[in-house]
């Protein structure tokens, strides 16, 4: 006896369809991976750039006065001292210049966690996307093999519509199991009951099982 539950009629575009939408998924996720990448390469441009145009040339307005440099220098050439001016101009250069790429280093590092995070959370609903896929498309594979093994059986018996009452009476069965177990899920009900639910489950699987097919 051939037993299919009536959820089981998957046509073959369905699988089809499954295998369709888990390549369609991969191209998709390459393209959100490559939007955030461009996204987070345009926001480490602004931030070089806002360093270098705004940050840097306030820093060097802001230092110079606070360092006195431009009177430390005046001091050391009014002494004649060349080599004095030129070390506190490149003391100044040097501390500046480590300030502001530490600066730089700290801003960029936050966005590059950010965008590691991200696409590890792209990465992963991806893949949890996929491997749902991954199951639905080998469980529906595997049904559509069976159905299509089973359409073969029927037909060299020139019983075409054995498979189709199968499945309506399977449901049926189903139906009617599912009525029981619900009713006895609502009612505290005595070990009696429950026997007499397990008793009637029993019967209708009896009454599937000694079913005439196909007449």
């Amino acid at each position: 006896m051939f037993f299919l539950s009536a959820c089981a009629q998957v046509p073959k575009e369905s699988v089809e369809l499954s295998v369709t939408v888990g390549r369609d998924l991969a191209e998709v996720h390459r393209a959100h991976r490559e939007l955030a990448i461009e996204y987070f390469d345009c926001v480490k441009k602004d931030i070089n750039e806002f360093i270098d145009e705004v940050y840097r040339p306030y820093m060097i307005q802001k230092t110079m006065a606070d360092f006195r440099l431009l009177q430390r220098i005046q001091r050391a050439v009014e002494r004649g001292d060349e080599t004095r001016a030129f070390n506190i101009m490149k003391l100044f250069v040097s501390l500046l210049s480590e300030q502001i790429e530490n600066y730089r280093k700290e801003l960029l590092q936050n966005i590059s966690k950010q965008e590691s995070e991200v696409l590890l959370a792209i990465d992963d609903s991806y893949q949890k996307i996929q491997n749902a896929n991954a199951i639905v498309a080998g469980h529906l594979a595997s049904i559509r093999k069976v159905h299509d093994t089973q359409a073969e059986l029927l037909s060299r018996t020139k019983l075409e519509g054995l498979r189709e009452e199968i499945a309506g009476r399977a449901g049926e069965f189903s139906d009617k199991i599912s009525e029981i177990i619900l009713k006895a899920r609502k009612a505290n009900e005595t070990i009696d009951k429950v026997e007499d639910r397990m008793k009637a489950i029993k019967e209708l699987a009896a009454e599937l099982k000694n079913a005439s097919w196909g007449k």
